[in-house]
């Protein structure tokens, strides 16, 4: 009887750590989907897009703790996903029906100016870089450069607010695609562009 109860204990503890796990996973695949577009539109603005001919475009990689939310400019013809992460940094995609007009930046308290440091960063070797693939040879003092294989190549240039912009060089269809990063590190803002995918629903 004794041997029963603690095998009958056994599994229920294994159907309960079995169940923890496959939440575990649930949520994982939640956030994968909604850091790479997927579950950020809805069934509404993607028909809206269609219509507008933009083919809609989310990065696939953000930093963890970062949460995205999607609004459309139907005056403007246009979609930004604004991804806000901890200690006011955040990421602005945006892609629009024609020229891309970059986002503004939000007012925010004064942080470490990302800048600041672009020239120490792109002197370290390679191995310091974190690994980052795609960058380009490009002046420190004036630009972070990267390239995506979907959106093109682009030069993030500073703007107010402690922010960098880039517009890709590569359209699909008519539309063009835009990055804003604010408060964050030049390595984040290359991942984050570079991970530009299509959504595909």
């Amino acid at each position: 009887m004794h041997d029963d109860t603690l095998a009958n204990h056994g599994t229920t503890m294994g159907v309960q750590r079995m169940t923890i796990l496959a939440m575990a996973v649930v949520i994982a695949c939640a956030s994968l989907a909604r850091a790479s577009g997927q579950g950020l539109f809805t069934s509404a603005e993607l028909k809206q897009l269609r219509a507008w001919s933009i083919t809609p475009v989310a990065p696939s990689y953000v930093p963890p703790g970062y949460a995205g939310h999607v609004t459309l400019d139907k005056a403007a013809h246009k979609y930004e996903i604004t991804y806000r992460g901890p200690a006011g940094a955040y990421f602005v995609f945006a892609g629009a029906a024609g020229s891309a007009s970059a986002p503004s930046p939000t007012p925010a308290p004064k942080h470490h100016n990302m800048f600041s440091s672009i020239g120490s960063l792109f002197n370290h070797h390679a191995s310091q870089s974190q690994g980052v693939a795609g960058e380009e040879e490009a002046d420190p003092n004036q630009d972070i450069a990267a390239d995506s294989p979907l959106i093109g190549t682009t030069h993030f240039k500073e703007t107010k607010g402690h922010c960098a912009t880039g517009v890709g060089q590569k359209t699909i269809g008519a539309a063009t695609y835009s990055l804003m990063g604010c408060n964050t590190s030049p390595d984040d803002l290359v991942k984050v562009y570079r991970s530009a995918a299509a959504v595909s629903h």
